[in-house]
């Protein structure tokens, strides 16, 4: 599942300017002028929105599998846009429709005289034939089953319906009281005269001992023969006038602000959306083991609304957030939000990045359903990572025309060691998982300086800087058959030989051996 709270583009949101060189700039270089507040006044004031969202959007499509759905929250600012470009990347066919949110009781009418109340939820599926949005779970407290029914609880339903013909217009006699019964006016009923005789054979329809003033039958319909325990997913979130109260209406925007009030005691990010919703949708869409991604991670709602749901309902659903880091600047005196979160990141000794506030959230929230929990197991762990070029040099060698052989071997000998400067092991072994197709997630154990088991000897990853004939040993010691095993170059300190002595001795115990 993907859900993203995309940037509405209503005047005062900053956005960011895609560039070629994005991902070669971290933190701690990104250039301001790289985001811009896109004002209704830029002539490009849509366009410049579409050209940020449409690559996102398309990228999404090609992450979701195919039993995937993604929601996206928006307003009527770009509503219309939006659902264009989701029709051409997803296909009218998936859509799967919107809901309605009320997210405020008053808002400016522009001199119209017209509240605007709600924003929307848009859902797209990948494959719309494969999905399947189960609501909340029905009430099944008036099912019973007083008489011992073999075919378990039941209740008492309407037996007539609202079309029908003379084979279902009939009278039903009861055999004890002799009372006769005809479908209501105007209606018919749900079965014919052979169907009503097989259930009446089976106890479906069960008929009085004593007149009681009422029809003369029981007509059950049973638990166990509903097409779902679950209702359909509304399209509308708590929308009624009666629902101005956020104990009536979770779902309003100050119940999003009060969630992360509730971890930080001060206001810290402007519009967060309430953590209900986004548990309510990935209950509504997930099998209890997804992976929920958000690459519009803002104030990291969607990490606190995984873990609480994983608490609630024991499921083990995993989060992905992504943000690009943007610095906290007062520009102005009166802007209370970012005051109060450089001084909350100076009282942590952190830098002065909206992403220091995501992850923070995400440890505070974590700490409290642990404190409220009684799951000793649940976690909260999580990993952080920043968007960087390779760790490995690329293979350029400058000949020599006049001496290409001598030049190959002066180019193979320096890129013995073919790792970046200043990159730590743990960058090099996380690129290694991704370049393996392993999950960031995986476990990972150090069995001794720069030498790793990943997820219990599938793996055994070497990155000392030189080795001996020894670490075979080590490696037989947590490998099995299917292990694949990596060095890195620089392990053999060019020695062919001990490259070869270490595979030989390795060769019966483990399924592959690699070298980078």
């Amino acid at each position: 599942m993907i859900y993203i709270d995309c940037p509405y583009n209503n005047g005062d949101e900053v956005i960011i300017k895609d560039c070629p060189d994005l991902i070669e700039q971290s933190e701690d270089n990104l250039d301001d002028s790289e985001f811009f507040v896109n004002k209704k006044s830029n002539p490009q004031f849509h366009t410049d929105w579409l050209n940020m969202i449409f690559p996102r959007i398309l990228l999404s499509r090609d992450l979701l599998k195919e039993n995937g759905l993604i929601f996206i929250t928006i307003d009527e600012n770009e509503m219309v846009n939006l659902r264009k470009i989701c029709d051409e990347i997803f296909g009218k066919i998936n859509y799967v429709g919107e809901v309605i949110r009320k997210t405020k009781t008053t808002t400016a009418d522009k001199n119209t005289g017209f509240n605007l109340q709600h924003d929307y939820v848009l859902i797209y599926a990948k494959n719309i034939d494969k999905i399947y949005l189960n609501g909340e779970k029905k009430e099944f407290s008036n099912y019973k089953n007083p008489d011992n029914d073999s075919l378990g609880d039941w209740k008492s339903s309407d037996p007539s319906a609202k079309s029908g013909s003379d084979s279902t217009y009939f009278p039903i006699e009861n055999p004890y009281t002799k009372k006769v019964d005809y479908p209501p006016e105007g209606r018919y009923w749900s079965f014919s005269k052979n169907t009503m005789k097989k259930y009446i054979e089976s106890g479906k329809i069960k008929f009085k001992e004593e007149d009681d003033g009422h029809r003369g039958f029981i007509f059950k319909t049973y638990k166990n023969e509903l097409k779902s325990l679950y209702n359909p997913v509304n399209s509308l979130f708590a929308t009624t006038s009666d629902d101005d109260d956020e104990d009536k209406n979770p779902y309003l925007n100050e119940v999003g602000t009060k969630d992360a009030r509730a971890l930080f005691d001060k206001d810290l990010f402007k519009y967060p959306k309430p953590v209900i919703l986004i548990k309510k949708l990935i209950k509504y869409s997930t099998n209890g083991n997804a992976t929920i991604l958000d690459f519009f991670s803002r104030s990291a709602a969607t990490a606190q609304a995984v873990m609480e749901l994983n608490e609630e309902e024991g499921t083990n659903n995993n989060f992905i957030l992504v943000q690009i880091p943007k610095q906290i600047v007062q520009e102005r005196a009166n802007d209370k939000y970012a005051k109060d979160a450089i001084n909350f990141l100076d009282g942590l000794d952190k830098p002065h990045f909206d992403v220091e506030l995501s992850k923070e959230r995400i440890n505070l929230a974590g700490e409290k359903i642990i404190q409220n929990s009684e799951n000793e197991n649940l976690d909260i762990g999580f990993k952080v990572f920043k968007l960087d070029s390779s760790n490995f040099s690329l293979w350029q060698p400058n000949l020599d025309k006049e001496k290409p052989l001598e030049s190959l071997y002066d180019a193979l000998d320096s890129n013995i060691n073919n790792i970046l400067p200043g990159r730590n092991k743990f960058d090099i072994l996380y690129e290694i998982l991704i370049k393996e197709g392993l999950e960031l997630s995986i476990p990972i154990k150090e069995i001794q300086e720069n030498l790793f088991s990943i997820n219990s000897g599938q793996y055994i990853v070497c990155l000392k800087d030189n080795v001996d004939e020894n670490i075979s040993n080590e490696i037989i010691d947590e490998c099995n058959p299917d292990t694949c095993v990596i060095f890195l170059e620089k392990c053999f300190k060019s020695d062919d030989s001990l490259k070869s002595n270490i595979k030989e001795k390795l060769k019966y115990d483990i399924a592959l051996f690699k070298t980078l």
